[in-house]
């Protein structure tokens, strides 16, 4: 799996965390992971995609996925059928002490990526994470955040110790130019940008800055008011 383009998805305006979105030439199908066990979770990584299930591992149908059979290829070489499994979370398996992992959301479909919609749920390692953050989102951290019942997530953040947000539309100004941060698709740093905007013909507001173009959703560019 190669990582080709990422963002984060802020979630202004909720209390959810935010999340990385991911576009990837490909994510491995569940016969591709070789899985291991340690009390109820199983859990597998495939070229640093991450895949887990929830399940006793005992002979029954637990209910999940409404009662579906995953056949399971272990570490081991045995295949593991287990029935009704629950799906699971990355907070859940790093407690356990698996390979520190967090969740995401991908696709490998570019329009879908572009749109902001459209995405499937996922996990990847923090390995995985912490290097697309840094070629794709300079300036983003993952804050390791602790839950009291040990449970440890790792959530895309403006601050690296706290789960931090972007307030709304972020603008700043040096000397009189703008500096441009736009939360629903990139952070940019503050490089000092001479801003202007674009109206294009799908009625998208563009922040232009020589060959480079950032969307802005039309409520965002409203609020500049001095360009």
């Amino acid at each position: 799996m190669k990582v080709l383009d990422a963002k984060v998805n802020w979630y202004l305006g909720y209390a959810n965390d935010p999340e990385l979105e991911l576009l990837v030439d490909m994510f491995p199908g569940l016969e591709e992971f070789e899985f291991e066990q340690r009390d109820d979770c199983w859990f597998a990584e495939k070229d640093e995609a991450v895949y887990f299930l929830h399940h006793s591992g005992k002979d029954e149908n637990e209910g999940g996925f409404y009662g579906a059979e995953f056949r399971l290829r272990t570490k081991t070489g045995e295949v593991k059928a287990l029935l009704g499994p629950w799906s699971s979370r990355a907070g859940v398996m790093n407690k356990v002490g698996f390979t520190p992992c967090l969740d995401v959301s991908y696709t490998d479909e570019v329009e879908a990526f572009k749109r902001g919609y459209t995405f499937t749920g996922g996990h990847v390692t923090l390995h995985l994470a912490l290097h697309v953050i840094k070629r794709f989102l300079p300036g983003i951290h993952l804050a390791r955040i602790e839950e009291e019942d040990g449970e440890v997530r790792y959530v895309p953040s403006l601050s690296p110790e706290r789960v931090e947000k972007p307030k709304g539309f972020c603008l700043l100004e040096v000397e009189g130019l703008i500096l441009e941060k736009d939360p629903a698709t990139l952070f940019i740093p503050a490089l000092g940008l001479v801003a202007r905007i674009h109206m294009d013909g799908n009625g998208q507001y563009i922040l232009l800055r020589g060959e480079k173009k950032f969307h802005l959703r039309k409520e965002e560019a409203e609020k500049v008011k001095n360009l």
